[in-house]
């Protein structure tokens, strides 16, 4: 990216290795700033799609993953932007009969935009809601997908899943409690409660953890936590919100102890199963999710 002697213009793309992501390459679109329609934001952002795919073919790959461009801080509104990106992957397709193309993941953390992208999937393409995440367009061999899954970046293959692991990866039961493994998003979890591991000031948006519980359960889980927890917390308490948009009743957010490689583990395992209880809260029988 250094290497570039001269700045990329709206609706142009570049292409950078992926480092330790796991993709071949990670395509830079430059997207539009909203000025309410005043400056052919629709065109410079439709633009910005084609020339995605444009890249993508001329590197021989099949599949690639677009976020909904520009509708965060650059302020695209998001029915505006997610049709603006779907029409432009359609009118895409719709010139280039020999694209090779074969996966398309459309992704977002927010749940708005991914309801977005599916409602203009469905207009756009012409694709009934049974079939909106496995749609196959006339274009033969193409495979367009809403992924749900907030993980799904590292793998546009990967499928949404419910609180039930697609792979049960090890499970242990004793006495009383089950105790599965899972490879999931945290906010596909229907159980009880979910435990979030933040920072001491309760700022949500810090960490990568907490950033997305906040995201997936809405700004009043902040709101809550600066209300009842104005001095924030410390090694030694929990704080104790209500899951909102999450599928759980109550979200407990800790601050782990700092990592120190002579501390004992017991220790540490003492820490996180226990605190629930010194907290006073009445655990047996619920289910949580760490």
């Amino acid at each position: 990216m250094k290497q570039r002697k001269s700045e990329l213009k709206t609706g142009e793309v570049v292409s950078t290795k992926a480092g330790k992501l796991k993709c071949k390459t990670i395509i830079h679109a430059v997207g539009p700033v909203w000025n309410n329609g005043r400056d052919q934001e629709m065109d410079y952002l439709s633009r910005a799609v084609r020339n995605c795919l444009a890249d993508l073919e001329e590197k021989s790959y099949t599949s690639i993953a677009i976020p909904a461009i520009s509708t965060g801080i650059y302020g695209i509104p998001i029915e505006e932007g997610t049709n603006c990106t779907v029409t432009a992957i359609k009118e895409y397709l719709d010139t280039h009969s020999d694209s090779k193309i074969k996966h398309i993941c459309l992704i977002d953390i927010r749940k708005e935009v991914i309801r977005a992208f599916r409602h203009h999937l469905e207009t756009v393409f012409g694709i009934s809601k049974s079939r909106v995440a496995d749609v196959k367009p006339r274009l033969s061999g193409l495979l367009v997908v809403v992924d749900f899954s907030f993980f799904s970046v590292l793998s546009v293959f990967m499928e949404p899943s419910s609180v039930t692991p697609r792979t049960n990866v090890a499970s242990g039961v004793n006495p009383g409690i089950k105790i599965n493994l899972m490879i999931d998003s945290i906010s596909n979890a229907s159980v009880d409660v979910i435990v979030n591991s933040t920072n001491k000031e309760l700022q949500l948006n810090n960490g990568s953890i907490s950033k997305y519980i906040l995201f997936a359960a809405g700004s009043e889980i902040q709101d809550e936590c600066n209300q009842k927890y104005p001095q924030g917390i410390s090694t030694s308490t929990i704080a104790i919100t209500k899951g909102y948009n999450l599928n759980c009743e109550n979200v407990f957010h800790l601050v782990l102890p700092k990592w120190n490689e002579n501390s004992s583990d017991s220790k540490f395992e003492e820490y996180l199963l226990n605190k629930p209880v010194n907290e006073g809260v009445h655990s047996k029988g619920k289910q949580f999710v760490c």
